[in-house]
């Protein structure tokens, strides 16, 4: 990553408040730009190892929704502004990576991929 890109971007957003995640279930909390980076990243380490954009598009979404003078958004229309983002990039096996685990369910390991359900309970 340049050295110039988050301190640009940190002194160009708009707004001071903080913005809020509603999940699903209704709780909301605060928008968490290391959280969005790290799912970014899981999705876009992939076969086209694009990875190294996850922190660029996670500072976009921020200066989006501070630009719009968002205070709280869904956890949906966060993965859906994440997923129009991956697929504008072309990145479309990362938008599916995210699309079929979300934003918030964890990726599955090789160990837990490979290890069966009766060895792990021992």
């Amino acid at each position: 990553m340049p050295y110039y890109v988050r301190p640009v971007m940190e002194h160009a957003m708009p707004g001071s408040w903080t913005i809020h995640v509603r999940s699903r279930t209704g709780r909301t909390q605060r928008f968490g730009r290391a959280r969005l980076t790290r799912m970014l990243r899981a999705a876009l380490s992939g076969p086209q190892q694009q990875a190294h954009l996850a922190p660029h598009l996670a500072d976009a979404m921020e200066l989006f929704l501070r630009r719009r003078g968002c205070r709280t958004v869904s956890s949906g229309a966060l993965t859906e502004m994440c997923l129009a983002a991956l697929h504008g990039l072309g990145l479309d096996a990362a938008a599916q990576e995210l699309d079929y685990y979300g934003l918030t369910a964890p990726r599955p390991t090789a160990q837990t991929l490979t290890t069966p359900a009766s060895a792990a309970a021992v």
